[in-house]
């Protein structure tokens, strides 16, 4: 009975160790600049993160709801200024992105992922 308790606490904390590695390298906000080969990415108010993009880096298209009726392929042309991202990096320094999911949603709408760390709009 110990054994088997001492087991499974082990295995909740490498679960929890293994989650929390892939939280820091995964990051999520909205696309500030798009540069040749780097993004500029604001992932707070007042807070921005720079990340370079290679050949190798994978575009798919993040869709929040109703998954199941649009396909999930993008390309580089996809980063457009505005748009909510999620960048997951690859392990290493600098910070270079592996797969970036970018949402299709319209920018402060309710499926935007990123609606929460935007500026508030005025209304006119």
């Amino acid at each position: 009975m110990y054994v088997r308790h001492v087991v499974l606490a082990v295995l909740l904390l490498w679960a929890c160790g293994a989650s929390a590695a892939s939280r820091a390298a995964r990051f999520t906000g909205f696309i500030a600049s798009v540069g040749e080969d780097s993004l500029h990415i604001t992932t707070r108010p007042g807070t921005s993160r720079s990340v370079r993009t290679t050949a190798g880096t994978k575009y798919v298209k993040w869709v929040t709801h109703q998954p199941w009726q649009q396909p999930n392929q993008a390309d580089r042309t996809s980063l457009q200024v505005d748009r909510c991202v999620q960048v997951q990096l690859q392990s290493g320094e600098p910070p270079v992105a592996e797969v970036i999911r970018i949402n299709i949603d319209q920018p402060g709408s309710i499926g935007d992922p990123c609606r929460r760390i935007r500026p508030a709009r005025r209304s006119q």
